[in-house]
């Protein structure tokens, strides 16, 4: 009877973890299988024991059944000497399955001693791989060197990817060899605990494969690490180079770690090796029947095959008769074509015949300098050559031949037209103006600007030699063109019909050296050079020194010398585009209208006028920019300073002149010289009214602000439109012959105005400033006026600052600003504020075609010097109707309410009142003189209106009432004595206001 061991069983101790204790048999299980086993590839290998090795267990490992039930046995039982029937109950019941073993272990025999490797274990110790493969006529054979180069490379990517910790998962998706051996069913008993019954099946169904997918993969390769390691996985733990203390040795611990590894993954494939086999076994036969079938499909078709044989033997001999009697049949085509090979050699023939004789007529063109002719000639010979001939091996040479003289020519065309352009170029020019040579005093015979289309008949009527003829206002011609057209038209066409272009960029390069040099000359022929200098810097320090006069003068002559060479080179651009033309004609007339040969030859046509065009436009282009650079020289800080309107005018119209003639030749404005002007224009703007604001500010510092007495000659040198306006106004008490004024009077007013003296020069700033607007270029339009408009605010704000910030106590020496002395600055701003429209209105006529952003800008410009003019003016006024007011109010602080009558506060307020209407009556008018007064009345009338608030004072009729009735009653007949204010403003009703205010 066996004997249960009770789960609460104090015995169950692990031997080899000291102090673990286990109190049933399924924790000590767990425990064994856990800790003491060691588990790969699913083969299970018992470590409890010392040294981890079990004694019981097979090196070669078991599987999980075996294993249990190795526990079971050596394990439970030795230690308890019982039987544990509840494990025996867990465990299979034996079936006729429970009789298989280990197939690696069973084949795994210690007889047959020593297996190094799989072949000899399954097949015997005897086996030799003595077959040798056949190279494959797919892949050509390398030799192992080849690959050094990439080993090298990847080694350091393996070595980092060998590490531990990296996962390396194989490319299938299939489950691991471990989880497929874990999760193959086996036959044991069921949960309930019944034993399964095995059943025969009719015919014997194969097992699933337990192969891993690594094996079954496509791209199954142990080269590959991935691979390697996944097949062998004990080797990177084993191996790992990074936990060994010298990578290159192994201690006995890891060779025999690995020969025990080694030995288990030798079991598991062998045991993968028979499954399949075993399935191989089931499928050849499952598929016997198909292998008979087969054969049967075999035989029929040998049969098949036999009697196909006899047939193409059959069919064989009958072609040979037939072939006996149609060979002479296919002999006619033969010789018919042979016939027409020897025509063609006979054209050959021919054709060579005709090109050995234009060879002489080649050279004998070449002779007569008839390039165009030769040109025709070598181009028709290499299309013969090419078209009909271009297989005969002795004219090999010819084509090269001809590329050769072809290139001669071109070379010699080439020279031809640079010794034309330079003798052309080269020649002197006598010294001429640009000022003299307006486009209504040239006259040229030949056409300036090219039309764009121009017939041979044209050409022939234009005679055989292109003469320019520039002549002066009195009809003397004093430039001539010496240029040969029919050489050159010769040597363009040769040129063009080479497709050889680099003839413009000659023309290019040499038409601006001569620019260059007509600008030395000309600046050599005016100044002299007493030490080695460089044209810039000779010209610059001319700049520094030269009078307006001088300067224009160089100017003219620069302008002159450079339209005379530039209409030389019109005339050589006039004859490229001539003689272009000419040509496309030609080849159209001899091409019968034919559109596709037309159409080719348009391109180049139209490539060469644009090219042409272009180098025109180049060369006047050099033109401005190098007179740009000159005019530039004259705008540097030292210079500027002798600029004159009037030279800027001048300089201004040399522009115009070479800009229309070089518009006229290429059809296309340059601005570069214009650019330069505009900017020297600028400067000297700048330049003049840096000054005038320098005079301005010092003649304000020094102002007095009184009233000053000017002599007529002052306003005579004003220009328009000042001159018009501003007029001295001598007054009736005056003589009608006085030199001296002190009021002046406007156009369209009435009123006289007294002024400062710094007004009068500021006129005369004004007026140098509406001058330049004649002189200056219309560019300068803006500018002038921007400059205009900030004069204009300089002024106002610097009179601000001085009058009402009292600047010109500490500046002028006065000891305070008086009311006088306001008064005289509010007449002089009212008059500058009555020119700013009549100035705004002259820019407008000077220039009227601004543009619309232009005058915009303008016109916001003086809006708002107007603006701070009118709100300056209102602050004056409203600080003589405060300080007059201080003043008042200053008495009405000692009024006392008691006889007599009027007071000694009101007649001192009278006093003043007096004094203050004989300081303003000779100044202001007497429109502003009543509009100070009642501004005055009224704020007078308001504190009297707070003292009587202050005392509690009513019209009641009382004698205090009847007092200050009294009192303002006085008040008002000094008004009327000074008439200055209106009837109404002294009524009664006006004056008991100051008991409801």
């Amino acid at each position: 009877m066996t004997t249960v061991v009770s789960p609460a069983d104090p015995s169950f101790i692990c031997k080899v973890c000291p102090g673990k204790q286990f109190n049933s048999i399924t924790v000590f299980m767990s425990h064994l299988t856990s800790v003491h086993s060691s588990i790969e590839g699913g083969s299970y290998t018992c470590t409890y024991g010392d040294n981890k090795i079990c004694n019981a267990c097979p090196a070669v490992g078991i599987s999980h059944t075996d294993y249990i039930s190795h526990v079971n046995r050596h394990h439970l039982q030795a230690r308890s000497g019982l039987r544990d029937e509840k494990m025996n109950a867990n465990l299979e019941n034996w079936t006729v399955y429970s009789s298989t073993v280990n197939l690696p272990a069973a084949l795994n025999d210690p007889g047959k001693g020593k297996q190094k490797d799989f072949f000899t274990r399954s097949w015997g110790v005897d086996f030799v791989d003595s077959a040798l493969l056949p190279s494959s006529p797919h892949i050509c054979e390398l030799p192992p060197h080849s690959f050094e180069k990439y080993l090298r490379k990847v080694r350091k990517y393996y070595s980092r990817h060998s590490k531990p910790g990296i996962v390396q998962q194989p490319h299938s998706g299939s489950p691991s060899p471990r989880s497929s051996r874990e999760t193959t069913p086996s036959p044991g008993p069921k949960q309930d605990g019944t034993a399964s019954k095995p059943t025969t099946p009719p015919r014997p169904v194969p097992q699933k494969l337990e192969v891993p997918s690594v094996f079954l993969d496509q791209n199954f390769d142990l080269s590959n690490p991935t691979t390697f390691n996944t097949v062998f996985p004990f080797l990177q733990d084993t191996l790992n180079e990074n936990t060994r203390l010298n990578p290159f040795q192994l201690d006995s611990g890891d060779v025999r770690q690995v020969e025990k590894s080694g030995k288990l993954a030798q079991e598991r494939l062998s045991h993968h090796l028979d499954q399949v086999e075993v399935s191989i076994a089931h499928q050849v036969a499952a598929k016997s029947h198909h292998f008979f079938q087969v054969m049967t499909y075999h035989d029929a078709l040998m049969s098949q095959l036999i009697a196909l044989i006899n047939v193409v033997q059959t069919l064989r001999e009958r072609l040979a008769d037939v072939e006996k009697g149609v060979v002479l049949a296919l002999k006619v085509p033969q010789l018919c074509l042979r016939k027409q090979n020897l025509g063609m050699v006979l054209n050959s023939l021919n054709t060579l015949h005709t090109l050995h004789q234009t060879q002489p007529t080649i050279q004998v063109l070449l002779s007569r300098q008839e390039f165009a002719g030769a040109l025709d000639l070598i181009a028709t010979s290499q299309d013969i050559i090419k078209d009909d001939i271009g297989d005969v091996q002795a004219l090999r040479h010819l084509p090269g031949q001809l590329g050769e003289l072809m290139e001669i020519i071109g070379r010699m065309l080439l020279s031809d037209f640079k010794d034309i352009v330079s003798n052309e170029l080269s020649r002197e020019i006598q010294s001429v103006k640009g000022s003299g040579l307006g486009v209504g005093d040239v006259s040229i015979r030949a056409s300036s600007r090219h039309k764009e289309t121009v017939t041979s008949d044209d050409g022939r009527e234009n005679g055989h030699k292109l003469q320019l003829d520039i002549e002066n206002e009195n009809g003397n011609e004093f430039v001539d063109s010496l240029l040969d057209e029919c050489a050159l038209s010769s040597i363009v066409s040769g040129l063009i019909r080479q497709n050889s272009f680099s003839f413009l960029e000659y023309f290019e390069e040499y038409g601006i050296n001569t620019i260059k040099q007509v600008i030395k000359d000309v600046v050599l022929q005016i100044l002299d050079i007493t030490e080695e200098k460089t044209l810039t810097s000779l010209v610059a320090e001319f700049a520094l020194i030269a009078t307006p006069e001088g300067w224009t003068d160089l100017l003219d002559l620069l302008v002159g010398s450079l339209i005379v060479s530039l209409r030389r080179m019109n005339v050589i651009y006039q004859t490229i585009i001539t003689s272009l033309e000419l040509k496309h004609d030609e080849i159209g007339e001899s091409s019968n209208c034919d559109t596709s040969s037309g159409q080719g030859e348009e391109f180049p046509r139209l490539k060469v006028k644009m090219s042409a065009n272009e180098v025109m436009i180049n060369i006047c282009d050099q033109v401005h920019e190098r007179l740009g650079k000159l005019v530039t020289v004259r705008s540097r800080p030292n210079a500027v300073k002798l600029v004159t309107p009037e030279e800027l005018s001048i300089v201004q119209k040399l522009i115009d002149i070479l800009s229309e003639v070089t518009e006229d030749i290429c059809g296309k404005s340059s601005a570069g010289l214009q650019l330069s002007h505009q900017g020297q224009t600028i400067l000297f703007i700048q330049h003049f009214h840096e000054n005038a604001r320098s005079r301005v500010a010092t003649m304000l510092e020094n102002e007095k602000w009184r009233k000053f007495t000017c002599s007529a000659a002052s306003l005579e040198n004003l220009s328009p439109p000042l001159d018009q306006l501003v007029h001295p106004f001598y007054g009736p008490e005056a003589e009608s012959g006085g030199s001296s004024f002190q009021e002046l009077r406007l156009v369209g007013s009435n009123e006289p105005f007294t002024f400062v003296e710094s007004l009068i020069t500021y006129l005369g700033i004004l007026s140098s400033y509406c001058s330049l607007l004649s002189d200056l270029p219309p560019t300068a339009c803006l500018e002038v006026g921007l400059k205009i408009a900030e004069l204009l605010k300089l002024f106002n704000s610097r009179t601000c600052q001085l009058v009402l910030g009292a600047g010109a106590v500490s500046l002028a020496g006065l000891k305070t600003i008086t009311i006088r002395n306001l008064a005289v600055t509010l007449r002089s701003l009212a008059i500058v504020s009555c020119l700013i429209p009549h100035i705004r209105q002259n820019l407008m006529q000077v220039f009227p075609n601004l543009t619309e952003k232009q005058t915009i800008t303008v016109g916001r410009n003086f809006d708002h010097a107007a603006k701070d003019y009118t709100e300056h003016l209102g602050e004056l006024e409203r600080k003589i109707v405060q300080i007059v007011d201080a003043t008042l109010q200053q008495q009405l602080n000692s009024w006392e309410r008691k006889p007599p009558v009027p007071s000694s506060c009101f007649k001192s307020i009278g006093k003043q009142l007096l004094k203050f209407h004989e300081a303003i009556q000779d100044i202001l008018p007497p429109s502003q003189v009543s509009s100070l007064f009642r501004g005055i009345h009224w704020q007078f009338l308001k504190r009297v209106a707070e003292k009587l608030k202050q005392y509690k004072l009513r019209p009641d009729n009382s004698p205090t009432h009847g007092f200050v009735v009294s009192e303002l009653i006085f008040y008002r007949e000094n008004l009327k004595y000074m008439n200055v204010l209106n009837p109404e403003d002294l009524i009664d009703s006006t004056l008991q206001t100051v008991w409801t205010l």
